[in-house]
């Protein structure tokens, strides 16, 4: 058994920094780790390609592990050509030469000759050559053109520099530095150099836009073979799964990421686990470690056999996904036996069973060691690229004379997030609630803990990232794709000295973000996010919640009649849809809360430490269907059908409302929109239906079918909810918002307000 948590970690090990790039070298150390090597060639390779015995055929238990070992490992990388097999205009671009002149600092400012057929662009910015039209015949043999071709960023993304469509002369290469603050804002130097095609006459291609066009289709990179790897640099892939390399990510983590990751195991009731070696379902057992998968259901259970049952234990049956043949052999090869997996290890015929362990999913993902998840393909029967028979996506590298052409694919944050995986619903808990990621895209595996995140493709000195005690990653790294939002992108992950404003916003941007996925059951709108509601409810600065809005629940410094648990209340009532979604009604929940809807929500919240959201609302209490009248602290989680009682401003809409679009209806403080509530401009988030804007405007004329409720605002914004009343003319229904840009004291204060009471359901 690989035991994470006893693994030695030996000085040479130190001193290598745990670069565990699979082209220079391995990570040395354990007996475990040999085993790991071991199930590596079992599972990747016919036969063995290793011999780890001494001359007498005893294996040497105190013998470190040597790269040179498995030779053919890094020859199977990718398919790798030499400078001989470049064509003689590839040859004569003279690419080796380059590095260093785009590094020099001189580019920006002299007026330096260089070799033809290179030449400076006019900002400085990088240099470039005018290469006409052959890199479009796709026909040529060469591989650094058919690279290049890859790298090729079409015209309409390139415009002049006087900003109009260029005319077509063909293309040119431009050279640019690697940029290395996609992964680290500050710190990293990569000497390393972008090649990428351009049409004829294109100004420096604006960051942005090649960002993200390499970000979601790789870049052709080069660098110089003499140089000692920098962080961050371009490398080789392996073309197939390497235990070894996870295994050393996992170790470093849970050797030193011990604040962040390491922690305590959660109770659970009644859970389950499969033995990768029986293949049978075995009752969990607290002291034993266990994997998870994280997956795409099929649309039909035709892919998989029923569990069957063999001498009175439940067996996997013989007819299984290819993801989940692909996990058990990953689970094996890290030196794991047991696996979870939600098909086989909740009943899903059980309902009361299932509902327990739904309520349970934080604790099963936190007690994972890592969570597998097959991010490719479309379904189940897709599997993870490296492993079994899929294959990864090919890798282009050249020697060319001291450097090295290399393809580096997209960044796989961004393959994770276009990815199917993303798509759903309930895979956004199955990864946020896991202390550690392993996922496998189509291009490689990206690892992501609670401290660290790094993948195979880029060079990744573990010891560079973190801070001098290895606890914790630089506040200059990039943070995860799991769990980041627009206010924290980088750094900044110990949450315990989070203000309740920063814990807050963090559970709006998990809404954001689930709310934007599908899910095949409307009754699962709150269950998939049901983990995530839990772990919040046991954080430092707790919050608990109403249907799936969040309210303060433990303020220990609040006095009798604080009013920051309704400030928070009334700012998680004010999501909107995002423009262009297409809002649909769960009726088995309420109108008033987004559980209630499908389709992507948003929220405005700034991220800063201080809670700026003020509530307007005069009372707010929940009446069940029995007729109890319920605070806020009163209502328990299962009150789904809660209906919200609320008394406030309602404001009254003038004729001319809605005034058009108009060429200042931007977003943003101080623009106004092609609304008017009372005298401030203001855009309307609209849920129930295709109506136009101006449509609406002829339908809010009838007052007795809508009503306008201010429920609260920042110093810049103000949110006006939309009713429509119900067929019964005694409730009403949430339909939309508005968001004004008004200070939240000056809308009640004004002519056209009136204090009413709604029963919104």
């Amino acid at each position: 058994m690989f035991d994470l948590n006893s693994v030695p970690f030996t000085d040479q090990d130190r001193n290598d920094n745990h670069c565990v790039s699979p082209e220079v070298q391995h990570m040395k150390g354990s007996e475990g780790e040999h085993g790991i090597k071991r199930k590596l060639h079992s599972l990747v390779q016919d036969s063995d390609t290793t011999n780890e015995q001494d001359d007498d055929g005893k294996r040497d238990p105190k013998r470190t592990f040597d790269p040179r070992d498995t030779p053919t490992l890094v020859q199977e990388r990718s398919t790798s050509f030499q400078s001989n097999d470049i064509c003689d205009e590839c040859r004569r671009l003279s690419l080796h030469v380059l590095i260093k002149e785009v590094q020099d600092a001189d580019i920006y400012f002299a007026q330096k000759r260089y070799a033809a057929p290179w030449e400076r662009v006019e900002d400085g910015t990088c240099l470039r050559a005018g290469v006409g039209f052959r890199y479009r015949r796709q026909q040529s043999t060469c591989p650094l053109c058919r690279a290049l071709v890859a790298s090729r960023i079409t015209p309409e993304k390139t415009p002049g520099a006087d900003g109009v469509e260029i005319q077509d002369d063909g293309d040119e290469i431009q050279v640019k530095l690697y940029n290395t603050r996609i992964f680290m804002s500050k710190g990293a130097e990569c000497h390393a150099v972008r090649l990428i095609l351009v049409p004829h006459g294109s100004s420096s291609v604006h960051w942005k836009v090649l960002h993200n066009h390499t970000s979601d289709h790789g870049s052709l990179a080069l660098f110089d073979n003499s140089t000692k790897p920098k962080l961050f640099r371009p490398q080789l892939i392996s073309p197939k799964f390497d235990p070894d390399l996870v295994g050393s990510w996992l170790t470093y983590c849970t050797r030193y990421h011990r604040r962040l990751c390491r922690s305590e195991l959660v109770p659970v009731r009644g859970v389950q686990v499969i033995d990768c070696t029986t293949l049978q379902i075995e009752k969990y057992n607290t002291s034993t470690p266990y994997v998870s998968l994280s997956y795409v259901w099929g649309k039909s259970n035709d892919a998989c056999g029923p569990v069957e049952t063999v001498g009175g234990r439940k067996t996997l049956p013989q007819l299984l996904p290819t993801v989940i043949k692909d996990s058990i052999e990953v689970t094996k090869a890290l030196g794991f036996q047991y696996l979870w997996i939600d098909k086989f290890c909740i009943d899903q015929d059980a309902a009361d069973l299932k509902h327990d362990q739904i309520q349970q999913m934080d604790a099963i993902y936190a007690n994972s060691q890592v969570t597998i998840i097959g991010a490719a393909g479309q379904d189940e029967s897709y599997g993870l690229p490296g492993v079994g028979d899929r294959h990864r996506s090919h890798q282009f590298v050249a020697k060319l004379n001291g450097a090295t052409a290399i393809w580096s694919p997209s960044d796989p944050h961004r393959a994770i997030s276009k990815s199917h995986w993303s798509t759903r619903g309930w895979t956004f808990q199955e990864a946020l609630l896991s202390r550690r990621r392993l996922v496998f895209t189509e291009e490689q595996m990206y690892f992501q803990c609670n401290t660290m995140n790094c993948f195979e493709s880029n060079y990744c000195a573990l010891d560079e990232l973190h801070v001098k005690d290895r606890s914790k990653t630089l506040e200059s790294v990039r943070t995860g794709t799991f769990g980041q939002h627009r206010h924290q992108t980088h750094g900044k992950l110990i949450r315990d000295k989070e203000s309740m404003n920063q814990t807050f916003g963090r559970y709006l941007s998990n809404v954001e973000n689930y709310t934007s996925r599908n899910l095949r059951f409307d009754e699962d709108s709150l269950n998939a996010f049901q983990g995530i509601i839990k772990q919040f409810s046991q954080e430092r600065h707790a919050f608990n919640h109403v249907c799936g809005l969040a309210y303060l629940s433990n303020c220990i410094k609040c006095k009798p009649g604080c009013s920051k648990k309704l400030n928070f209340f009334a700012h998680a009532l004010s999501w909107m849809h995002r423009e262009g979604t297409k809002a649909r009604r769960r009726n088995l929940f309420p109108s008033w809360t987004w559980a209630g809807w499908e389709g992507h929500v948003r929220y405005e919240f700034d991220g800063g430490t201080d809670a700026d959201f003020r509530n307007q609302l005069h009372n707010l209490r929940f009446r069940t269907s029995a007729g109890e009248s319920l605070a806020l602290h009163d209502v328990s989680e299962n009150r789904n059908h809660a209906i919200l009682e609320v008394t406030g401003t309602a404001i009254s809409l003038a004729p001319d409302a809605y005034r058009g679009p108009k060429p200042d209806a931007r977003r943003g403080p101080g623009k106004v929109g092609p609304w008017r509530i009372l005298k401030h401009g203001a855009r309307l988030s609209w849920s129930n239906s295709d109506q136009t804007d101006a449509e609406l405007a002829e339908m809010f004329k009838d007052s007795l079918r809508w009503q306008f409720l201010f429920i609260g605002g920042t110093v810049l914004r103000s949110f006006v909810m939309v009713l429509e009343s119900c067929e019964n003319g005694r409730t009403w229904r949430r339909a939309g918002m508005f968001e004004a840009h008004a200070h939240h004291n000056s809308i009640h204060r004004q002519e056209g307000t009136r204090i009413s009471t709604f029963e919104i359901v």
